[in-house]
């Protein structure tokens, strides 16, 4: 493992000659640690990179930022620095809506330029989500992530390790209430919509919204597991997510994924 100077990203799997790069955020709360299994899941010649924001692992002792448009800059800044390749976004429950913000950022600053493709999971697309209600804000804590069906509910179960995350479980929940969608050019990258069959069965129709923020193709993947949140789910995710890697990059850039 290989953590970058800027300590916002951190390697699990390095290649030689990289095709492309795949960069992660994930749920709230989390940081880099839960894709470090995902490495035998995406396709050879894709480096695996997550994103670690500050109050998390390592970077505990930094303030968490609950600020969408600092947090989107900051990390930017730092993907744009390993863009010497196709870059992949990947964004989990909240992190989904990080990541396709930093994937405008990086159009934007980049004079149009785009991620070669963006995948997300568990989130509505974001003209679809709506304003997170007064009584589900004012929820403790635990029932807030029980209510949101957005941790690992290991967490829940742990009073310790809860009090522990809680400075960024707060951040991270403000950053998706204190959202709003600004109006821009389209993404010209193809996304895939990754949820879970409960999921999809009861917000299909804000998953698929995530169609109209691309002018390139879109795909909407369900998955029978029961939740991302359990070890074979969280595997049967990680394989969607290079499958759609396989299937949406540039034709020739990535080799077939490994399931080993």
């Amino acid at each position: 493992m290989t953590i970058d100077n800027d300590r916002w990203i951190v390697w699990w799997r390095h290649e030689e000659s990289p095709a492309a790069r795949v960069f992660c955020f994930g749920h709230p709360g989390a940081g880099a640690a839960p894709f470090r299994t995902w490495a035998n899941c995406i396709p050879q010649g894709t480096e695996l990179c997550a994103i670690r924001a500050p109050g998390r692992e390592s970077r505990y002792a930094e303030a968490p930022i609950d600020d969408m448009e600092t947090f989107v800059g900051e990390v930017t800044g730092a993907i744009e620095r390993h863009a010497d390749v196709p870059v992949i976004l990947f964004g989990h429950c909240s992190g989904a809506l990080v990541a396709f913000e930093v994937g405008r950022s990086l159009a934007r600053r980049q004079g149009g330029w785009c991620p070669a493709c963006l995948i997300v999971a568990s989130q509505p697309g974001p003209r679809a989500r709506r304003p997170t209600p007064e009584d589900v804000r004012a929820l403790d804590l635990r029932e807030r992530l029980r209510h949101a069906n957005a941790t690992d509910p290991a967490i829940l179960r742990n009073d310790e390790l809860l009090e522990l995350l809680r400075p960024a479980l707060v951040a991270d929940f403000r950053l998706v209430d204190e959202y709003r969608y600004a109006a821009g050019d389209l993404l010209t990258t193809p996304v895939s919509a990754v949820a879970t069959a409960r999921i999809a069965s009861k917000h299909g129709s804000e998953i698929r919204s995530w169609a109209i923020e691309t002018s390139a193709r879109f795909e909407f993947v369900v998955l029978e597991t029961e939740s991302f949140f359990s070890p074979e789910g969280w595997r049967d995710l990680a394989l969607a997510v290079g499958s759609s890697i396989t299937a949406l990059a540039p034709a020739g850039a990535i080799e077939p994924t490994s399931r080993t």
